[in-house]
């Protein structure tokens, strides 16, 4: 029985072996071993990406050898091994046939699904992040039930004893029924979650700044969210949500809760953890934000997380992805201007079948929606990096820069030139 050695981490110290898994199972294959890895697959609208990084990171915290597959590339261990979007079928197979992966975390995304299907069987867990209408229109979706539909392809392929880790929304509450496991998670402790307990199921909640965690009918606090850096010490609903989700997969891989919460405690929501969500850095006189958010329910939560830091001033650099419906795109405009102080507006490289300066007259749209909004407080400037570079350039003390991008490559030069001329440390990923 071959052992892996020990992790060690704020006291901390696990032994594992390769067939600790109770569903693990090996098969003859031309005389070779062949083994049944343990699968956690992760879709939703929203929090897909964070949610496998941060199982991935605790997994390989724990001393595990972990494969993941995501919107940032394949990793295998500390290991990245290909670069790109990759969620799909054929990278899904490329961590399972990797001799060295011990538990695959598989980001399971709409267009996968659509175009070659999930590339694996029986998930031990199946993680439903979050529902919205992003991607209405795009690929045949035509309603919020179209798109549910395909993502709860998820649901259906899971192993006879796994467990299927759901957001409580009302949306999805159909899609569980007749479920074996099912692990319901969410801020409020709402008439669903109560049903779901007094069923005598297990899930999380907050209350009094506490993650409860109930099973049985057993309500246990077992995190204090002001004391999970990963959450902004409590500040991030969405990352209280990813970190429940994180939770609730790996005690299903690894089933000591204590271990778990010290591992979680040790991670923050960094470049180097979740590079492009939720990044808060420390410019000087002024802080950046850099979140991937490219949709109304993700703009929303990253303005209220820097609401409430206390800014003096919030300077939104917003942009949208082309293949959105023109109303969304709109949307988002709307949404800058309850928030933001000053707007500056840009367009993505990929215009993605859309003309030049398209996208930005739709989002100029939404934001003169808002009659309110002082209209010379908003610019227009396509280019990303040089939208930036102002903003740095004019910030002001305990000012927010709230850039949402999805090109970092581009971004982080621009960053550390900056950084770099106020004689900090530069940004490393």
């Amino acid at each position: 029985m071959r052992t892996i050695e020990s992790f060690e981490l704020s006291g901390i110290n696990t032994k594992k072996r390769l067939n600790d898994f109770s569903d693990k199972v090996t098969y003859e294959i031309n005389n070779e071993r062949v083994f049944d890895i343990p699968i956690i697959s992760v879709t939703g609208t929203n929090g897909k990406t964070t949610t496998v990084r941060l199982i991935h990171t605790v997994l390989r915290r724990l001393g595990y050898i972990s494969g993941l597959a995501s919107t940032g590339g394949i990793f295998i261990g500390n290991d990245k091994i290909m670069d790109g979007d990759t969620t799909g079928f054929y990278s899904a197979r490329k961590v399972l046939s990797n001799s060295k992966v011990e538990v695959a975390v598989l980001e399971t995304a709409r267009g996968g699904i659509i175009k070659k299907g999930l590339g694996y069987k029986k998930a031990r867990v199946a993680v439903f992040t979050s529902i919205s209408e992003d991607h209405i229109g795009m690929g045949g979706l035509n309603s919020i039930e179209d798109i549910i539909k395909i993502k709860t392809v998820i649901f259906d392929e899971i192993h006879p004893d796994g467990k299927i880790v759901c957001c409580n929304n009302p949306l999805l509450m159909e899609s569980l029924k007749g479920r074996k496991r099912v692990c319901l998670f969410g801020i409020d402790f709402d008439y669903s979650m109560k049903k779901h307990k007094d069923m005598g199921y297990e899930g999380m909640f907050v209350e009094n700044n506490y993650i409860i965690y109930f099973n049985n009918n057993k309500l246990t606090p077992i995190a204090d969210i002001r004391e999970l850096p990963f959450t902004h010490n409590g500040i991030s609903k969405s990352n209280i949500k990813n970190v429940m989700a994180t939770i609730m997969a790996v005690i299903e891989i690894y089933p000591n809760l204590t271990d778990i919460i010290d591992v979680i405690k040790t991670i923050k929501c960094d470049l180097s953890i979740n590079a492009g969500r939720q990044n808060i850095i420390d410019m000087g006189k002024f802080n950046l934000v850099l979140d991937y958010g490219h949709n109304s329910e993700s703009f929303i939560e990253v303005f209220n997380i820097v609401k409430s830091l206390n800014p003096k001033v919030i300077t939104a650099i917003i942009g949208a992805a082309g293949d959105r419906q023109d109303k969304y795109i709109r949307e988002l405009g709307y949404i800058a201007t309850k928030y933001s102080d000053n707007i500056i507006i840009r367009e993505q490289k990929d215009l993605r079948n859309r003309n030049i300066g398209e996208s930005a007259r739709l989002i100029m749209k939404g934001v003169m929606d808002n009659k309110d909004f002082d209209i010379t407080k908003v610019k227009v400037i396509y280019k990303e990096e040089e939208a930036l570079a102002n903003c740095m350039k004019d910030a002001r003390e305990g000012e927010f820069i709230v850039l949402f991008t999805q090109c970092l490559d581009s971004v982080i030069p621009v960053v550390n030139e900056f950084l770099e001329s106020i004689g900090k440390e530069k940004l490393y990923r």
